[in-house]
């Protein structure tokens, strides 16, 4: 079963970022339209219940949230976008999801993003 919540406006988008129950957000931005779409949501559901433990976990049509789309430059027709305490730490362009998808598991890989957000700086 998935733990990926659906957002359809701006201020939820917003809420969702500035208000998590959690440290870490992870919000796809997906134009429904192109091929991979569906792979794509298959994907992520299926990490989805694993990462729920740490983050919380959105999707959202790009086209509900123009002002968002123009905030964080989302030109991909999908974007994954790791948020640590409120700000977007990392993005995962289409070609790197697809790329992700194909060599390693999400899991990895969002471990990778957060270990990378953890470390202390010097």
């Amino acid at each position: 079963m998935s733990s990926v919540k659906s957002l359809d406006r701006a201020f939820k988008v917003d809420r969702a970022i500035n208000n998590a129950s959690k440290n870490f957000v992870i919000i796809r931005f997906v134009d429904r339209g192109y091929s991979d779409s569906g792979k794509v949501t298959d994907w992520v559901a299926y990490y989805s219940r694993i990462l729920s433990f740490f983050s919380d976990i959105y999707e959202v049509e790009k086209k509900d949230v123009p002002e968002h789309v123009a905030r964080y430059s989302l030109s991909d027709p999908d974007t994954i976008l790791f948020f640590y305490k409120g700000s977007a730490v990392y993005r995962l362009s289409t070609s790197e999801i697809l790329t992700t998808m194909n060599s390693k598991d999400f899991f990895d890989t969002t471990f990778e993003i957060m270990s990378k957000v953890l470390q202390p700086r010097r």
